[in-house]
């Protein structure tokens, strides 16, 4: 707490993150400066699906830890292929174990053609998984930033998020992508 408080400038990246410190130290939000983190912008040609596809997928990523509202997302998938078959959701991040993967599968083997787990994806191999969606979905319980939204809005693609941390200063509602109410299942299925 002294450190902040004998600083004379503090940066951070949303007034979110910066609110939480003060709150959290008792500081003045005066002392701050905010510098969103940035992500590459493809050029026009990078961002063309290069995948000729009959159905819409819905890509997470992130790890599958409840922090990042994988439990959420599991839980809605079932309910949104009872009403869309026509969805494929692939789902990239690590999984300790194939703990949350394992446990989908046992309780979902007649949805595993349409729910693919990918593990953990890095540079090409991940931007091809951006670039071939159609809507992403990260329902985080808790975003300083959310930068996995902004790499998927500049592969031009709606994102979906929760309104909470962070995340409502990456997405605008209605025309960037889609807030909806943390940790509300049905929220999510809507």
């Amino acid at each position: 707490g002294n450190c902040f408080r004998n600083c004379p400038n503090l940066v951070t990246h949303t007034n979110a993150h910066r609110d939480l410190i003060c709150r959290e130290y008792g500081l003045s939000a005066k002392k701050f400066s905010i510098i969103p983190l940035s992500v590459r912008i493809p050029n026009e040609d990078e961002i063309i699906p290069t995948e000729n596809k009959e159905r819409s997928v819905v890509l997470f990523v992130g790890r599958f830890e409840k922090r990042k509202g994988i439990d959420v997302l599991l839980d809605a998938i079932p309910k949104v292929l009872t009403q869309n078959k026509e969805i494929d959701f692939r789902l990239v991040g690590p999984d300790n174990d194939k703990e949350y993967q394992k446990a989908f599968e046992k309780k979902h083997p007649e949805l595993l053609p349409q729910v693919r787990f990918l593990g953990e994806k890095k540079g090409i191999a991940l931007e091809a998984e951006y670039k071939n969606c159609d809507i992403f979905i990260a329902p985080s319980r808790y975003e300083s930033f959310g930068l996995i939204y902004a790499e998927a809005m500049s592969f031009a693609k709606p994102a979906i998020g929760t309104r909470v941390g962070g995340i409502p200063e990456v997405i605008e509602d209605g025309k960037s992508g889609v807030l909806c109410e943390n940790e509300n299942v049905d929220s999510f299925v809507r």
